[in-house]
C-alpha cells in the first residue's frame, strides 16, 4: 500500500471519457464503463502513468461485482490487495482500521516550514468550495474521500476548467457491507460548503483539473464555525494564524504572494 507520489500522471480525465479499454487493458475492459456517482464526481480518473496504467481513482460504488468480488473492469492491480484484504479483515468498533500507509516519495525539494515556503513552492494556489466528496480508493490502494472544489479565485497558476478535485486520506469508505476508516490523523476533512485554501502541484486534463494534496501544508479549511484547520509547519514564525479566520488568513498568503511578487 503506497500514498499518492509526486509526479507526472496528473494529465487526467474521466474514465467513461478516454474508454476503460484504451487505459486498463484488462480482460473484459472493452465492455467496461464508468459515469458519475451520486455525488456528481467521477467514478474513475485516469492518469496517463498512474501505476501499471490503472485508474488513480476509483469510487466505491464500483470496486465490487454483484459477487462481492473485486471489479477487475475498475479496480486494477495496485489496489486489488487493499480491497480483499479489506474484505477479509474483521470490523474494529465499527469499521476496519487501515493502519499506517508507507510513504515512498519526497512531495517537496524541501520541506515547507512556513507560509512563504508554501507560497514558494506551490505551482497552483487556489481558493475554492467543497461543493461534494466520494469515497473510494486511490493509486495504490489508499482509502479515503475525493473532494469535488467549486473554485473561488485562482490565486497562483494557470486558469483552467470551472472544477477541481483533490483527494484526502479521510472519512469511512464502504467496501461492500464494511466500512473503512481512513482518517488519517494528520489531515483535516473538509465538509461539504467549506472554504478551502489549496497551495500544491496541479496538472490540466480533459474537462478538469487535479491538485496533488500530499501533506498537511498543502491545505488550509475553514471550519464549521468559524474556525481554521492549518498545518502546523505553516505556523512557524505565525502562531497567530491558528486564531485568525479565514478571510484573515488568506489575506495572508495573498501578502506574502505579493512579496514574492515585487522580489521577482
Amino acid at each position: 500500500m503506497i500514498s499518492p507520489r509526486a509526479g507526472g500522471r496528473r494529465l487526467v480525465a474521466p474514465v467513461a471519457a478516454l474508454g476503460l479499454a484504451a487505459v486498463l487493458g484488462f480482460p473484459g475492459a472493452a465492455t467496461a464503463s464508468a459515469a458519475d456517482d451520486a455525488a456528481g464526481i467521477p467514478t474513475g480518473l485516469c492518469g496517463r502513468d498512474g501505476i501499471n496504467g490503472e485508474p488513480f481513482w476509483v469510487a466505491s460504488s464500483v470496486l465490487l461485482t454483484p459477487e462481492g468480488k473485486p471489479d477487475r473492469r475498475f479496480v486494477g492491480p495496485g489496489s486489488i490487495g487493499s480491497v480483499e484484504w479489506v474484505l477479509q479483515e474483521p470490523e474494529k468498533n465499527g469499521c476496519v482500521r487501515f493502519g499506517a500507509v508507507i510513504i515512498d516519495y519526497v512531495a517537496h525539494d524541501h520541506e515547507r516550514g512556513s507560509v512563504e515556503d508554501a507560497v514558494e513552492t506551490a505551482s497552483t494556489i487556489l481558493e475554492g468550495v467543497v461543493e461534494a466528496a466520494s469515497p473510494g480508493f486511490f493509486e495504490g490502494g489508499t482509502p479515503g474521500q475525493l473532494y469535488r472544489v467549486l473554485p473561488l479565485r485562482l490565486m497562483k497558476g494557470e486558469a483552467a476548467p470551472d472544477r477541481y478535485y483533490f483527494f484526502l486520506r479521510a472519512g469511512r469508505v464502504p467496501v461492500g457491507t464494511k466500512s473503512v476508516c481512513a482518517q488519517d490523523a494528520a489531515l483535516p476533512d473538509p465538509a461539504i460548503g467549506s472554504r478551502v485554501l489549496l497551495l500544491a502541484d496541479s496538472r490540466n486534463g480533459p474537462n478538469l483539473e487535479y491538485i496533488d494534496v500530499e501533506e498537511p501544508e498543502d491545505i488550509v479549511v475553514e471550519n464549521p464555525g468559524g474556525t481554521v484547520w492549518i498545518a502546523k509547519r505553516l505556523l512557524t514564525g505565525r502562531p497567530e494564524l491558528a486564531s485568525l479566520s479565514f478571510d484573515d488568513v488568506v489575506a495572508e498568503f495573498d501578502e506574502v504572494l505579493a512579496a514574492q511578487a515585487a522580489q521577482r
